[in-house]
């Protein structure tokens, strides 16, 4: 019971009691002073105070019941802030005002240091109301969120701008180099085969040098492509077809680089295609390949080897042998040039 309610039972008790002794003392003198009206008074005594009495406990029971209904609305806000304070995980109410007034605080002198150097705000956010909210960690999670963000924008704001580079004078435009001029292969050479585009591709090498055996071999097989039309004679074909393998070969061998056995190879695939030019009115005409390691026949080679030893096989052949096949047997009409060093 709270220390007013105490001393308001307690005065409350004193003065019943000085009721009663003002209101018994004047019915004990009367009846000392005259015995003959003792019982009178007796009962008029026990009647004054039966009547203290009662007025005295609906006094008490008045102040009892005021009393209970204090206690009881003591004991319920008691309850509730014990309620507030668990469910706030030991934060009080006035402590997270405290806070709140604090961030509110934060947010205004962000704001204002914000608009002073001329940046923007991400948000427009208001002073927040004191309230007690359910969530209190939440709430301050969410404020600590804010303030966060704000600092991070102030920064941003604060970083010095990067130096400009000085503007550097574009470097004038450099004409593009004309694109090659496609190729146009002869007849000859346009077989869709993988052995065929082999061969095109190691002689677009050739033409690419400064070597001109390349250049020199696409006309003489354009020629060609001419002999079924023009019908010339053996000996006419045979030299050509003389110049037509030296030229192959040499255009293989200093435009392209290819090792000598690579070269003989590769002009046996074009020797191939080329014998549909004159087989069909010369088909007793023909040529011959040789490859290095072959023992030197000089019936059907030329040693063209400039100087050193020479060796009884050759190292490399520089032209196709060119022959007619005859009923008594065979003539040379152009011996192979070879070298044996």
């Amino acid at each position: 019971m709270p220390k007013s309610h105490r001393l308001s039972f307690r005065s409350g008790r004193a003065a019943l009691g000085l009721i009663a002794a003002l209101a018994t003392t004047p019915a004990w003198a009367q009846s000392a002073s005259d015995p003959g009206r003792s019982g009178g008074s007796a009962a008029l005594a026990l009647g004054v105070v039966a009547l203290v009495l009662a007025i005295a406990a609906l006094v008490i029971a008045i102040l009892s019941r005021t009393i209970a209904v204090h206690a009881a609305e003591e004991a319920g806000t008691a309850r509730n802030r014990a309620n507030q304070i668990q469910q706030g995980k030991g934060v009080a109410p006035e402590a997270l005002a405290a806070a709140e007034r604090v961030w509110a605080t934060r947010f205004a002198s962000l704001e204002s240091q914000l608009q002073g150097m001329g940046g923007r705000p991400p948000s427009s956010r208001t002073a927040p109301a004191v309230a007690h909210p359910v969530d209190v960690s939440g709430r301050l999670d969410e404020l600590e969120k804010v303030v966060a963000g704000l600092s991070v924008t102030l920064g941003q704001l604060r970083r010095p701008a990067p130096p400009v580079a000085p503007a550097v004078p574009a470097a004038p435009a450099v004409p593009a180099a004309p694109a090659a001029p496609a190729i146009t292969w002869p007849a000859t050479l346009t077989a869709e085969t993988s052995a065929m585009n082999d061969v095109r591709q190691t002689l677009t090498l050739a033409l690419k040098s400064a070597d001109t055996s390349a250049r020199d071999l696409l006309e003489q097989l354009r020629t060609a492509e001419k002999w079924a039309a023009a019908k010339p004679p053996s000996t006419e074909v045979a030299l050509a077809l003389q110049e037509i393998s030296t030229l192959l070969l040499g255009a293989l061998r200093r435009g392209a680089a290819v090792a000598p056995l690579d070269g003989v190879l590769y002009s046996d695939r074009v020797l191939a295609a080329l014998r549909t030019t004159w087989k069909p009115f010369l088909p007793q005409l023909d040529c011959r390949s040789f490859y290095p390691g072959t023992t030197f026949d000089p019936d059907w080679m030329e040693d063209h080897t400039r100087a050193g030893l020479r060796r009884p096989v050759i190292s490399e052949m520089l032209s196709w042998a060119v022959f007619e096949k005859l009923d008594s047997g065979r003539r040379v009409l152009a011996k192979a040039r070879v070298t044996a060093d």
